[in-house]
């Protein structure tokens, strides 16, 4: 029932434990496992042609392509922003407070890294550089 509760009556509570979980187990390397039965197994839409469509991003592509409202995506679609502005955002501010000795250095893996999380959406080699530096901003940043 909390399950029922969580995906029909809260869907915003739900992605909010839902982004927390996965990004809390990003650095074990355990959040393919977590995020895959949300993103191509559950939830189920019948599309237009009547083919019984299953997971969130296949829900969502369905329906665009039915031309519908949308009602899939939400476990998607929060991680774009973030990954494309926010991240490479945070690197460029990483950089700037660099001391001038290492700005090249940092200058190099920022850049690096901020380009990663803004063109593919790999956000790990960012994160685990200041997971390992700065554990307290990773658990602000989660």
């Amino acid at each position: 029932q909390l399950s029922n509760f969580l995906l029909n009556k809260n869907l915003t509570l739900t992605t909010f434990i839902f982004g927390i979980i996965e990004r809390s187990l990003i650095p074990f390397g355990l959040h393919h496992i977590f995020y895959a039965p949300f993103w191509f197994e559950f939830g189920q839409y019948v599309s237009h042609s009547g083919e019984l469509v299953r997971g969130d991003q296949r829900i969502w592509m369905a329906q665009m392509k039915d031309g519908v409202e949308f009602t899939a995506g939400a476990f998607t679609t929060g991680k774009y922003p973030f990954m494309m502005f926010g991240l490479p955002a945070a690197a460029y501010a990483i950089y700037r407070n660099a001391k001038p000795e290492r700005k090249k250095i940092v200058g190099g893996l920022m850049l690096s890294a901020g380009l990663t999380s803004f063109l593919t959406g790999i956000t790990e080699p960012l994160e685990f550089s200041f997971l390992f530096v700065a554990p307290l901003l990773y658990v602000v940043h989660v």
